[in-house]
């Protein structure tokens, strides 16, 4: 994110933070309940969840022979289910409409995490509240003008 005087704002957490600092509710604040555990939950989907991706996204990082890679997509196919067992129990948890049981900046990057399962081996189909959000997600009008903005389409 490139700001008007020059300064550029790199990784998702602190995109994520300034937007809802910014542009979020009162709510949003760092000093409330809902603003620290956005926060938390931020910080668990871009280190632990964003970060596994790494291996399916660019296994050639990790290992140079063909078979070194399909071990990589293995291993972090395994990682990325606890990952989305663990998401799909939070969200089921906490009432199974937000992830943090208000909406909050977490839904919308939880959002993307949906539509990436279905770049992997993994199916949206076996975490049952994340299919249901993903799908809550694209009926919001806000996420169907950026979805066109960079052209793309729903897919739940």
């Amino acid at each position: 994110m490139k700001f008007e005087n020059g300064d550029v704002l790199t990784e998702a957490a602190a995109i994520l933070s300034w937007l809802g600092a910014a542009y979020g509710s009162d709510s949003y604040a760092s000093d409330t309940e809902l603003g620290r555990k956005e926060a938390e939950a931020l910080s668990y989907m871009t280190s632990e969840v964003h970060a596994a991706y790494g291996g399916h996204f660019g296994p050639q990082n990790l290992a140079e022979t063909e078979s070194g890679q399909a071990e990589v997509k293995r291993k972090t196919y395994k990682t990325l289910a606890g990952q989305y067992d663990r998401m799909n129990g939070i969200l089921s948890d906490n009432g199974g409409e937000w992830y943090l049981g208000k909406r909050s900046f977490a839904d919308t990057f939880l959002y993307v995490l949906t539509r990436w399962i279905a770049q992997t081996p993994l199916s949206i189909d076996d975490y049952p509240a994340l299919k249901q959000h993903r799908a809550r997600m694209e009926a919001d009008k806000g996420v169907q003008v950026a979805l066109k903005r960079q052209n793309m389409e729903a897919i739940g």
